[in-house]
Formats: structure tokens, sequence, C-alpha cells
């Protein structure tokens, strides 16, 4: 969470979306829940939540995943993976 509050202040999550928004199929997967960017000390937490609307406005073909855990980060980063690669116009052999 520490990181996305970062990349969100610094402006490198923008310039990183604006790439993945030219891909296909893109997503970005936060290990921690929604409600845990209000929990952090050093930035507010509306301040992120409102940025990252704004960029899903902006962006709307990257999609913004929250899981509790690495574990379910994994999980959902696999299975996204193999559903675009499924759905790709062409087939790496």
């Amino acid at each position: 969470m520490a990181n996305l509050a970062t990349s969100l202040s610094d402006g490198t999550l923008v310039f990183q979306i604006q790439r993945l928004a030219e891909l296909p199929s893109a997503a970005v997967v936060v290990e921690g829940r929604y409600s845990d960017l209000f929990k952090l000390e050093h930035v507010s937490g509306a301040w992120l939540a409102d940025m990252l609307a704004r960029l899903h406005v902006r962006y709307p073909e990257v999609s913004f995943v929250f899981t509790d855990s690495r574990r379910f980060a994994e999980d959902w980063t696999y299975r996204f993976l193999v559903a675009a690669l499924a759905e790709a116009p062409y087939k790496l052999e």
C-alpha cells in the first residue's frame, strides 16, 4: 500500500497507466484492501482515492484490483493472464 501511495504521489503510476492503456488487456493488482488507503499516516487517504478514481475514469481499459493478500493477488493475476492469453488476437507458439 505504501508503494501505491508513493507512486500516486510522485506521478510514477500515472505514467505507467498511460503505457498500460496501450495494451489489449491490463490491470493493476494491489496487495491490500481499498480501505487500507485511508489508514496510511503520511498521505491523505481521500486524496489517494480521488487520484485512483481519476485514473480509472481517464483510463477505463486498465482495471484496478485490490486483494487481501499476496496469495490472492497472485491467484487473480494468474487467472487474468490466462484469460488475456485466451482472448489474444494472436497466439504465441
